[in-house]
């Protein structure tokens, strides 16, 4: 190379050295740091219509934090979504039935399962849905009739296959998605429809009476106990389907959240191990209300017999054993159903306005009552010596002996104070005027004299000045008509005659 082209290619490099833009460029790579944030963990579930669906959706809102991110994912079933875990990069977790994983153990494309996967932690069971059309009783009536079996990968379409081998049942499958075979079911180009799914299934809402649709029962047989458990369906699952106090019988199969097994050169993902420990952790939030209920029937130390779990969830559950006793029983879908309280304070107040009416009660009927049989007795007080008997009432003195008409003694306390000999009446009891003791009064007295224990007629008399009188203490309130003045010597009455007794005759001075 010659001297002059050594010298341009020196020049040449020298520019873009010193070039400013390409310097900062430079600069500003070098010093960006290393992309940081939630690591991603894909969770495959099942169709839209259906559990799984739901539940990988809790997980996203109760796991997600600056550590892990959940990405739920829409599935086509059980036996896909194995197919997905293996092949498709992004997916680390998915719901899986356990009759599937039994089922493919040595299937084409599913050689040495039992050691490919491991589950995380074994779920809740899943009904066996069969909604079929009115004209359909009984098993037998869908011989050869059409029955949807959901997608052809999916758990629905092998176990309804192995229950219908199981019973000897022979029908013609569909394999079309569940919302366009409910739509079919509706209009009658399908009899029936089969979905295996955790209670209450969403897609069975949209189900209305007049469509004319139920579901069929399932009896639990000696065929179908090695991989399935007796099941229930009642008007809580379903209140626009099953009447109130029915129970329809079925089969269930349990689920579980599975992983692929690490290997030598493919140890556990770290997210996926942060996955677990966010589940375990955070378990209590997915039983909460607003969850799905089949979270409720979970327990984290239940096994999937014939299957290995994780190490990840297996030494978490063995180190924190004090957190595990609080997810051993699962939680009742309903824990307070107690309204009992409320009933009880409107019981208590219910006695107390009757008491109210039934205390003044009598006081209005004694004053009436007192004020006529008080008013006679007193017009026969008011005879004196001397006296006419015209001036008698005309009617004798009734019935004395009646003590619910005098309950009132407040002006006969009030009388001896104008009296000029004080009288032990006021120490009288109420309603016993006629036990007065006759010793109290002095003997001199010959005039007749009835009790005053009347309220009303002493009233009378305290509008007249007794202190006019030289025998107020003994003077009647009011005479009767005719009758002239007592004179000052008039001698006072005599004491009254015991209850029982007549009268002693009034006695006349010389």
């Amino acid at each position: 190379m010659s001297r002059p082209l050594r010298s341009l290619l020196l020049s040449l490099l020298l520019l873009l050295a010193w070039d400013p833009g390409f310097a900062a460029t430079k600069s500003a790579r070098r010093a960006e740091p290393a992309p940081s944030g939630p690591e991603l963990v894909g969770v495959i579930g099942g169709g839209i219509a259906g559990t799984y669906a739901r539940l990988a959706a809790d997980l996203a809102v109760v796991l997600d934090d600056d550590s892990v991110r959940v990405l739920p994912v829409l599935g086509r079933g059980s036996v896909q979504n194995l197919r997905d875990l293996a092949a498709v990069r992004g997916i680390d977790v998915a719901f899986v039935q356990l009759d599937v994983l039994d089922a493919l153990k040595g299937e084409p494309g599913f050689t040495d399962l039992d050691r490919r996967i491991q589950y995380i932690a074994k779920l809740h069971n899943e009904e066996f849905h069969l909604l079929v059309r009115g004209h359909v009783n009984r098993l037998s009536d869908l011989t050869g009739l059409k029955v949807n079996f959901d997608l052809a990968d999916s758990g629905t379409a092998l176990t309804a296959r192995r229950v219908f081998e199981r019973l000897g049942l022979r029908v013609e499958a569909t394999y079309y998605d569940q919302v366009s075979a409910l739509d079919k079911l509706k209009s009658g180009e399908i009899s029936g429809l089969a979905y295996v799914a955790g209670k209450p299934v969403a897609l069975f809402q949209r189900v209305r009476p007049e469509d004319d649709l139920h579901f069929l029962p399932l009896a639990y047989t000696p065929e179908l106990q090695p991989s399935y458990l007796p099941a229930k369906l009642t008007k809580a699952d379903y209140p626009n389907l099953i009447a109130s106090g029915e129970e329809i019988a079925t089969l269930a199969v349990g689920a579980a959240l599975v992983t692929q097994a690490p290997t030598r050169k493919s140890p556990t993902p770290q997210r996926v191990t942060r996955f677990v420990e966010h589940l375990f952790e955070r378990f209590d939030a997915l039983r909460q209300p607003g969850r799905h209920p089949k979270w409720r029937e979970v327990s984290l130390l239940a096994q999937a017999p014939g299957w290995t779990r994780l190490a990840a969830a297996e030494n978490w559950l063995k180190a924190n054993p004090d957190k595990v006793k609080a997810y051993v029983e699962p939680r009742p879908a309903a824990p307070k159903p107690e309204p009992a309280k409320p009933e009880a304070r409107p019981e208590a107040t219910t006695p107390q306005p009757p008491a109210k009416p039934e205390a003044p009660a009598p006081k209005p009927e004694a004053r009436p009552e007192a004020g006529k049989t008080e008013g006679k007795p007193e017009a026969t007080n008011g005879e004196r010596p001397g006296a006419k008997p015209e001036a008698r009432p005309p009617e004798p003195r009734p019935e004395p002996p009646k003590p619910e008409a005098r309950p009132e003694p407040a002006p006969e306390t009030a009388k001896p104070e104008a009296r000029p000999e004080p009288r032990p009446e006021s120490a009288k009891p109420e309603g016993k005027p006629e036990t007065r003791p006759e010793a109290a009064r002095p003997e001199a007295k010959p005039a007749t004299e009835a009790p005053r224990p009347e309220p009303k007629p002493a009233d009378k008399a305290e509008s007249k000045p007794d202190a006019a009188r030289p025998d107020a203490g003994t003077a009647a309130p009011a005479a009767a008509p005719g009758a002239t003045e007592p004179r000052p010597d008039t001698p006072p009455a005599a004491p009254a005659a015991p209850a029982g007794e007549a009268p002693r005759p009034a006695t006349t001075p010389p």
